[in-house]
C-alpha cells in the first residue's frame, strides 16, 4: 500500500520505525502543552522505519490516478444514494 502510494501521488513515502505514533503524538502534544518537551524533541526522536519511491513512469502514474479518481467518484456517488 505504501509502494501504491508513492507511485500514485510522485512523491516519496516514509514509515517511521515505531508503529505507535497516534499515541506518542498524543503524549508528546500533552507534553508540550505542558513544557516538558518541545516539537524539536519529537523531530529527534521520530525515525524512519521505511521509504517508498516513486516507481511509476509520469504516463502511467497519470492513467492510475485517473481510474483512482473515478472510483472514488463513483463510491461517493453510491454513498449518497
Amino acid at each position: 500500500m505504501m509502494q501504491f502510494q508513492a507511485d500514485l501521488l510522485g512523491v516519496p513515502v516514509e514509515v517511521p520505525e515505531i508503529n505507535e505514533t497516534t499515541a506518542m503524538g498524543i503524549a508528546f502534544l500533552i507534553g508540550e502543552e505542558s513544557g516538558w518537551w518541545t516539537a524539536n524533541d519529537l523531530e529527534a526522536r521520530m525515525k524512519v522505519g521505511r521509504r517508498y519511491e516513486p516507481k511509476l513512469d509520469e504516463a502511467v502514474r497519470k492513467r492510475l490516478r485517473n481510474r483512482w479518481n473515478k472510483a472514488v467518484h463513483l463510491l461517493l456517488q453510491i454513498s449518497e444514494c
